[in-house]
């Protein structure tokens, strides 16, 4: 959208057409909205109520206009018997009269993330005069558009943009943006769409070791024929549909170079395999590990112990879902228990020793971290004996019991302070090797990661040179 921060209409709810109202609709920077109309729906329709519904409303330059998820947020009384209503909602799409969330109405998406220049590292590019606007133009050799599938019937493409204006007017005005584009052979909800472009951020807000930031998303859909009057009054029939929202997932404060995990051009070549990888992967094994992890990465803890316990969580959890068979040891202490139970006639007695031991088939926290850190030490590059990675172990695993349980008793086991930044630094390496490892990232690359945590592990390795 351009940045037009007011958009003036008449506006209904969407199953009451006859009931117009005129009313503005307010945006800020952030996506944040407000509708204020000027009159009330309840007037000609009492029984309107101010639970979440859809508004619909027809613009002055022509553009229809949908507030999903919207609801009243107060309404005010002004000259005299005049009421005037404040609406707010989630979701604002200009171009189209959508009825909800779920109903299947696009085909594609074109989605603005913002400025990934410094992590594609781009360098080169053409210098080109503009005289009728006496600028010049200064345009990137940016990678091709790379081109990956999410499933048979949905794909996608990334381009980056990077211009550069210098001129009377421009004042060295810069365009840089990650262009997301989602293609669907079928119709698919707003939803379903966002779902996809999110998990898309995740991935790249990993890779970069920062959250980033949605700037626009524009959609498609064969339903709409929509058409804008323009200044000249002549109608411009077009199909774009363009989200406003407001994107409530945290994001980071610009990023340095260093800090990238991987760079663009380490995983040039494997980049769209990356993408069809995590799309198949997201939902089913590392969407709840990344989230774990991302919040690490970005957030920054008043307290070590949260930092702690929040990586170790990831660890246990990714461990849980990719390395550890759970059917089978289901099935195997089932099989132990049922023998059990031939020699336990007393079915009170059953039933309580079957709550008790009613996830005893787990793999104990203890085995999980010694399992993972043996497999990962040399890429880990840790370099220390046998004896001293069990005291780490027994220590991690001592720290995290005292700060899950709070068991008095176990206070004098907990890690001291120096100790656990350390071992939250190595839990987050070891988290980030893991994912990295389940994407298909190559070996090689995987062994520049650690160099992000070399800090915290040489520490580490110094904090017990005596045993």
């Amino acid at each position: 959208m351009a940045k037009a921060d007011v958009l003036k209409g008449e506006f209904f709810i969407s199953d009451l057409p006859d009931n117009r109202l005129t009313g503005i609709i307010t945006i800020n920077e952030d996506g944040n909205f407000t509708l204020e109309v000027f009159g009330s729906f309840n007037m000609a329709h009492p029984v309107i109520d101010t639970s979440k519904r859809t508004i619909w409303g027809q613009l002055f330059d022509g553009r229809a206009v949908s507030i999903l998820d919207c609801s009243r947020k107060q309404k005010k009384t002004t000259f005299g018997v005049s009421e005037v209503e404040l609406w707010g909602g989630f979701f604002v799409l200009l171009g189209a009269l959508v009825p909800n969330f779920d109903v299947p109405y696009f085909d594609s998406i074109s989605v603005e993330i913002e400025r990934l220049r410094e992590w594609v590292a781009i360098d080169g590019g053409e210098l080109e005069f503009k005289p009728d606007l006496k600028a010049f133009k200064y345009t990137y050799e940016d990678p091709p558009s790379i081109l990956f599938r999410i499933k048979d019937t949905l794909s996608g493409s990334i381009y980056f943009k990077n211009e550069l204006w210098v001129g009377l007017y421009y004042k060295n005005q810069a365009e840089q943006f990650t262009r997301l584009s989602l293609e669907s052979a079928e119709k698919l909800s707003l939803v379903e769409f966002i779902q996809h472009v999110r998990n898309f951020r995740k991935l790249i807000s990993f890779f970069v070791g920062q959250k980033l930031r949605i700037e626009r998303m524009v959609l498609t859909s064969p339903e709409a024929q929509i058409k804008l009057i323009n200044p000249t009054r002549v109608e411009m029939p077009f199909q774009a549909i363009e989200l406003i929202f407001h994107d409530n997932e945290r994001y980071g404060t610009p990023f340095d170079l260093p800090l990238y995990y991987v760079n663009y051009r380490d995983i040039a070549p494997d980049f769209s395999t990356l993408i069809a990888n995590w799309y198949e992967l997201a939902e089913s094994s590392l969407s709840p590990v990344t989230d774990i992890l991302l919040d690490t990465i970005t957030d920054h803890y008043h307290y070590d112990e949260n930092a702690f316990l929040r990586v170790w969580q990831g660890v246990e959890a990714f461990h849980r879902i990719v390395l550890q068979d759970t059917q089978m040891l289901k099935k195997s202490f089932d099989q132990w228990f049922n023998r059990i139970s031939d020699f336990v006639t007393d079915e009170e007695l059953l039933k309580k020793i079957q709550n008790e031991l009613g996830h005893a088939y787990e793999t104990k926290a203890r085995r999980r971290l010694k399992e993972i850190l043996t497999a990962n030490k040399d890429l880990l590059e840790l370099n220390v004996t046998a004896k001293v990675l069990n005291k780490w172990i027994t220590e991690i695993i001592d720290t995290r019991n005292y700060l899950t349980h709070l068991d008095p008793e176990s206070i004098g086991k907990k890690a001291p302070p120096q100790h656990l930044y350390n071992y939250t630094g190595l839990l987050k390496a070891l988290l980030v090797l893991l994912v990295l490892r389940r994407l298909g990232v190559r070996e090689e690359i995987l062994a520049q990661v650690v160099k992000h945590q070399s800090f915290n592990l040489g520490l580490l390795k110094k904090q017990h040179l005596t045993i």
